[in-house]
């Protein structure tokens, strides 16, 4: 019997590290295809999507696919669920997702760009950048973006924009490009990916 309670305790463990809490998180962990979650056709304010932009206005999946928000493939989170998208902040690293229900209504998903270190992202000649795009560091550039930045750092937002602030080290001479994101809560640091 003990040895029973032990295995069962040490899958527990192990699931709570990979961030699934109850039956409902691990059905969508061993969801049907081989995506790291499951398509969903509801989906509520708090989920995390493993979708994101991979081009001007162009989605990697076109339904919603709910994981875990602890995983790795979490790129969004849904603050708000509508029916239309003039009710979605959309700036840098906020926009929104609409997709078409098993009932055939139109859905919109207000979406906040979840970053982590490492994580590259499309940038245009600029110096601007589409926040809610992932790409695969060193992978292909569509137009009209030229190359890719990755992240180096996330932090809550100062009071005000000063020099400085993605600086790993001291005398850091690296040029660093950064964003105001979530509302200005959060500022996430970049440079420009060179493989």
């Amino acid at each position: 019997m003990s040895i029973w309670l032990g295995a069962a305790t040490s899958a527990l463990a192990l699931l709570a590290f990979f961030g699934i809490e109850n039956f409902e998180q691990l059905k969508q962990a061993l969801g049907e295809d081989s995506a790291p979650g499951r398509q969903q056709q509801t989906v509520n304010t708090g989920d995390c999507l493993h979708n994101w932009m991979i081009g001007k206005g162009t989605w990697a999946a076109k339904k919603p696919v709910v994981v875990a928000c602890g995983t790795e493939g979490a790129a969004v989170q849904v603050s708000r669920v509508s029916d239309t998208a003039g009710d979605c902040p959309t700036d840098g690293a906020r926009h929104h997702f609409s997709y078409t229900n098993d009932e055939g209504e139109n859905v919109v998903l207000c979406l906040t760009r979840r970053f982590e270190v490492g994580q590259c992202f499309l940038a245009l000649p600029d110096g601007g950048a589409q926040l809610m795009s992932w790409v695969e560091c060193g992978g292909g550039v569509p137009a009209p973006y030229s190359h890719t930045y990755i992240v180096t750092g996330l932090y809550a937002a100062p009071a005000r924009h000063t020099p400085g602030e993605c600086d790993r080290s001291r005398n850091d001479s690296t040029r660093y490009s950064s964003w105001f994101i979530d509302d200005k809560s959060a500022l996430v640091c970049a440079v420009v990916y060179d493989d």
